[in-house]
This record gives structure tokens, C-alpha cells and sequence, in this order.
């Protein structure tokens, strides 16, 4: 194992945490975000559907899920001196695929967001 990775692995797991914490952050912070949108284009008052906090909640989870397995694979790679700085770029490219899957579900949640949309 290279003597570079190991601590580019360790830097690579602590910048996806801080990504996991500011993505599970971002979908709660959904619904004041969408108020934002809506009062910027005059919609009204944002009125989040019953399936926003399934769909935020899940979407969090999943992300710290994906932050936990890539960090055990690195530490289990790390411990059996082979290279392991992979791990976190792909546990991030899931990441990033699974939080704007989630917000994709989210918005498409919304009628008067895919009616305003479909209006432009």
C-alpha cells in the first residue's frame, strides 16, 4: 500500500461526512426551501405533501448508510494494508446519485411545482 493512502483515504472519509451531514440537512431543510421557491415565484404558500417527511427521512438515512458502509470497507481495506482511497470517491458518487434521487422524488411530489413547471 502506497504511503499516501492512508491519509488521503482518512481525508477523503471525514469530507464525505461533512457532505453526509450538510446532504441529511438539506432534505429536512426541504419544505423551507420550497417556501423560499414558492414566495420568489408568488405560488403561495407551500403546502409539502403527506409523502415529504417519508421521502426526506428515508433519503437521510440512506445517506448516512452509504457514509457507514464506504467508511467500514476503507477501515477493513486500511487494516488489511491494501489500497483503499477508492472507496470513499465511489461511496460519494452514490451519495450524490441517492440525495438527487431523493429530491427529485421529493419535488415531483408536488402538483403546483409540476403545474408551474409545465406552464414555463
Amino acid at each position: 500500500m502506497p504511503a499516501w493512502d492512508r491519509p488521503w483515504t482518512v481525508g477523503l472519509l471525514a469530507f464525505g461526512l461533512l457532505a453526509t451531514v450538510y446532504g441529511v440537512f438539506s432534505l429536512g431543510g426541504f419544505p423551507i426551501a420550497m417556501q423560499a421557491f414558492y414566495t420568489d415565484q408568488g405560488l403561495g404558500t407551500y403546502t409539502p405533501a403527506v409523502s415529504i417527511g417519508t421521502i426526506t427521512t428515508v433519503g437521510a438515512i440512506t445517506l448516512v448508510f452509504v457514509w457507514l458502509v464506504a467508511t467500514a470497507v476503507s477501515v477493513r481495506l486500511l487494516l488489511r494494508r491494501r489500497r483503499a482511497f477508492f472507496v470513499p470517491i465511489i461511496g460519494g458518487a452514490v451519495s450524490l446519485v441517492v440525495l438527487f434521487a431523493f429530491t427529485i422524488a421529493a419535488l415531483f411530489s408536488d402538483p403546483t411545482l409540476i403545474e408551474f413547471l409545465s406552464r414555463q
